[in-house]
């Protein structure tokens, strides 16, 4: 029985980790949503679909080959599609273009400070 709740717990945490259950973890690679979140920390973001995302939501979305982690300060809904428009937290102005929904990862849910250390030493490694 300890073998098999082992196994099951580290093939949910293998799952988890590759982003394939609704929720996943990311890791804050960058300073621009200090002081709300540092880098390091990594949060846990939950698959959301684009109509249930508000301005004040912390979201996680792709911009080409990189993940961004900004909070929605700006909806904009037209022809049943949405696009947000987002902005770090220590960012003095909005984000250059909003986000189309087929760019949302997700939407943060909590974070962990400073976990998010390993990841990144493991990237740049």
């Amino acid at each position: 029985l300890g073998w098999s709740l082992t196994a099951v717990a580290l093939f949910a945490l293998f799952w988890f980790s590759l982003g394939l259950l609704p929720v996943y973890p990311a890791s804050v690679a960058g300073p621009s949503m200090e002081p709300t979140l540092s880098v390091g920390d990594m949060v846990i973001a939950a698959k959301t679909e684009p109509r249930n995302i508000r301005d004040g939501d912390i979201i996680v979305f792709s911009d080409g080959e990189t993940r961004v982690i900004h909070r929605v300060i700006g909806t904009i809904e037209a022809r049943g599609e949405y696009q947000f428009v987002t902005q770090g937290d220590a960012n003095d102005i909005p984000d250059p273009q909003p986000i189309h929904e087929l760019q949302l990862q997700g939407r943060v849910l909590t974070s962990v400070p400073r976990i998010g250390w390993i990841t990144l030493f493991l990237r740049s490694a």
